[in-house]
């Protein structure tokens, strides 16, 4: 279990064929959203290849005048494999394509409301994942993020602002690569100005003792033998530090399987950290869902649309 951890913990292959998804196959499903594949388009440090999905919704209103439009921007950091299609039946999906008509019923639903704003949703893909080349570990995704938001900086336009919505171990791995991200002299970093925490737990140790809290069993002591570690609460910290205030919405699985209730909770303690002052966390219990339901529940989806309508 130590020496094939990254095996364990990522698992991009799982099932077979989620490496030659396409997005045609789940196009019909996304309610007009119009998906766009980038294939192996931004490159690391260490020479791998990310692909990236991309979606833009425009505002219903394009002769609002200038001062009063946004750009906003949203990254999606995918969880570890289970995820749900669009019809609700649960799925293996280590891939990007069939994540996409859940996210689209986010967007249609901002497409619809009378608005000056235009979302642009960008999903990439870790190394590994779908097209993507190489083999996912913590060291190798932390390149990635880099690699990840130095292209950010291209969308910068006057008024864009920048959503960080993250899955599971996407929460760390967001949080992870906005730390790095930060930590990096930069005449204009990318400014970050909300958070989706979709069912984030504090790190991968914690979660070995809350699934496996009998003391008999060897799985909880194997903490010191990870190499993979996405803690909240190192990154918090370190964003803290950098006196970074934003919004925060956090979603709780009502019936969540993996993350227990303690373990969220002390989640939302840590994000506390970097709340903006003038704002409290929105804390969310997405009723009857389980850990990668949130956005196959009406409530999920209507409090995340609320959430990029209010980040202003």
């Amino acid at each position: 279990m130590v020496i094939f951890q990254n095996k364990i913990i990522y698992m991009p292959g799982i099932p077979l064929g989620a490496k030659r998804e396409k997005i045609e196959t789940y196009q019909k499903s996304c309610a007009g959203i119009n998906w766009r594949g980038k294939f192996r388009d931004i490159k690391t440090e260490d020479g791998r290849l990310l692909s990236w999905a991309e979606a833009t919704v425009f505002p219903r209103t394009p002769t609002a005048p200038t001062k009063t439009r946004r750009n906003v921007v949203i990254v999606y950091f995918q969880g570890k494999v289970i995820q749900i299609n669009s019809v609700g039946v649960h799925r293996n999906a280590s891939s990007t394509p069939p994540r996409l008509p859940l996210i689209s019923e986010i967007l249609y639903s901002l497409k619809t409301q009378n608005s000056s704003t235009t979302y642009t949703v960008i999903i990439p893909s870790y190394r590994g994942y779908w097209t993507s080349t190489g083999s996912p570990s913590q060291s190798g995704i932390e390149r990635d993020m880099k690699a990840i938001f130095c292209h950010l900086e291209s969308y910068k336009t006057p008024g864009t602002e920048y959503i960080l919505w993250g899955q599971s171990i996407g929460c760390g791995i967001a949080l992870k690569g906005w730390a790095n991200h930060l930590q990096v002299k930069r005449r204009t970093p990318v400014h970050i100005k909300g958070l989706i925490m979709e069912t984030p737990f504090v790190s991968i140790s914690s979660m070995l003792v809350a699934l496996y809290p009998q003391r008999w069993l060897p799985y909880r002591y194997l903490s010191p033998f990870l190499r993979n570690h996405w803690d909240v609460r190192e990154a918090v910290k370190e964003i803290a530090e950098k006196n970074v205030g934003v919004d925060i919405v956090v979603l709780r699985a009502g019936r969540d399987e993996l993350v227990t209730e303690e373990e969220a909770v002390k989640v939302e303690g840590i994000l506390e950290q970097i709340s903006r002052r003038d704002r409290h966390i929105r804390r969310v219990v997405v009723t009857g869902a389980l850990h990668v339901e949130c956005m196959a529940k009406a409530q999920g989806r209507s409090e995340v649309v609320s959430f990029l309508k209010g980040t202003q």
